[in-house]
């Protein structure tokens, strides 16, 4: 007696991912669905998951008998298709689980989209909620993506992709711990947000825009007109429009991966940065912020004794006199890089203790007068 009211209350396990059936919603053979179905068609799958895979179909009223849950049922196989070609783990080598309350809440929301876009969406969130460990941080994105229309995924995806990405070079540890990056505004014309959208309707697209901002999923930048609507503001060309890190998380989620934004964005990152550099400081691309980390964390040592500007560095420590050349062009160089390092051509005086030294230049290093 005590034995089987033991395991009753035992914690329902985990959902496991089988590295063959792709099995993520805890049933044995739910990853021969998507194999077979395709091969079988759709009455086949439906009779094939009413033998193997009954508790399933009763747990999300799926009770095949007429033609809209069949219709429910092919939105279901291609959503775990399109996921399982999402994967960013090696299934055949790692040991996945899946919270069951996202599973089955991705499960019964997209099974009624046959929209392309959003079950790619889906379809993503699915594969990035299958971890190596316990994680119920997509019932967020839940909420967020279920309230999306198709031209507004559009819109998000394009604005994501397109936004120039940073981080604060000052505290490049903390940006890389924490996974979080900066985005820039994009300048967009109304005609451009109706073409992206995929709509002609002017009327569709603000409603549309405003309510992606009301989601804290975009914001305007610059001076806005808060008598006109979002599209008429961003007829300015003193405005612009950025996706904000809410959305960019989202985005990223719904790619399929597990990881921080400033990850998968690694490679904008890198690009981003190498093409200030890369005709003055000759490094691979894939180097640049680990280059650019260490000459930042360099030259903060030295930020206490300098005065600078746009054409001079000055330093207040008499012992900078007493500096090599090679050092000094050393500790310029970071110095630069620290500063502003969009403009590495630039010529720069160099003072010490207010007394004219000489001159110096990235390329050229320092020379003395």
């Amino acid at each position: 007696m005590s034995k089987k009211k033991t395991q009753k209350n035992k914690t329902q396990p985990l959902i496991d991912i089988s590295v063959d059936g792709f099995d993520p919603l805890g049933l044995k053979s739910v990853g021969e669905i998507s194999k077979k179905s395709v091969e079988f068609g759709l009455d086949a799958a439906r009779e094939f998951l009413k033998l193997t895979c009954k508790p399933l179909l009763e747990e999300l009223g799926l009770v095949m008998r007429d033609q809209f849950t069949s219709w429910k049922l092919n939105n279901i196989i291609k959503l775990l298709e399109k996921a399982k070609g999402k994967m960013h783990y090696d299934l055949e080598n790692e040991k996945l689980v899946l919270d069951p309350r996202v599973a089955y809440q991705i499960i019964d929301h997209a099974s009624v989209i046959t929209n392309d876009t959003l079950q790619d969406m889906w379809a993503g969130l699915f594969a990035s909620s299958c971890r190596t460990y316990e994680e119920d941080e997509n019932i967020l994105f839940i909420e967020l993506l279920k309230r999306l229309t198709s031209s507004q995924v559009k819109l998000l995806n394009h604005l994501c992709l397109l936004s120039p990405k940073t981080i604060n070079l000052n505290e490049f540890a903390q940006a890389r711990d924490s996974g979080m990056i900066t985005l820039g505004a994009i300048k967009i014309k109304p005609n451009e947000i109706l073409a992206i959208m995929e709509t002609d309707s002017m009327l569709k697209a603000e409603t549309e825009c405003t309510a992606l901002e009301s989601l804290g999923l975009l914001t305007l930048v610059g001076q806005r007109n808060m008598f006109v609507s979002f599209l008429q503001n961003m007829s300015s060309s003193q405005l612009g429009v950025k996706p904000t890190l809410l959305a960019i998380s989202l985005y990223v989620k719904c790619q399929g991966s597990p990881h921080s934004p400033y990850n998968y964005f690694m490679k904008d990152l890198q690009s981003f940065y190498h093409s200030f550099i890369k005709e003055v400081i000759k490094i691979e691309e894939n180097e640049t912020l680990e280059f650019l980390d260490q000459e930042v964390q360099y030259a903060k040592q030295f930020d206490g004794d300098l005065v600078y500007n746009q054409k001079k560095l000055g330093f207040k420590d008499p012992s900078w006199r007493t500096l090599t050349v090679d050092e000094l062009t050393k500790r310029l160089r970071a110095i630069v890089v620290f500063k502003n390092f969009t403009k590495l051509n630039d010529s720069y005086v160099i003072e010490v203790d207010k007394v004219n030294l000489g001159t110096f230049n990235y390329l050229d290093g320092f020379k003395s007068n």
